[in-house]
């Protein structure tokens, strides 16, 4: 009975882990960066040439922020912040 038992628990235990969202590991320095405003363009401070950017993927409400090369061009790049925040 107690051999059963502690099956039991061993395999409980390995199916709550597998089953547990496992948490993304810092990649490094890439998560640990800090941002200027430069021009209306939200910056890397480190690198200049790294710019927040947004894409709204098959025209719904949801919105992708991510990193890119600084394009002049590209509106998405671009941001204002007003006085009230």
């Amino acid at each position: 009975m107690i051999m059963v038992t502690t099956m039991m628990t061993l395999m409980l235990t390995i199916l709550i882990n597998k089953l547990r969202p496992k948490r993304k590991p810092y990649s490094g320095q890439m998560e640990l960066q800090k941002f200027v405003f430069d021009d209306g363009f939200i910056a890397m401070e480190a690198d200049r040439n790294v710019v927040v950017t947004f894409s709204q993927e098959g025209g719904g409400q949801n919105m992708d922020v991510m990193l890119a090369r600084r394009n002049p061009d590209d509106l998405c790049q671009r941001w204002i912040i007003k006085d009230n925040g």
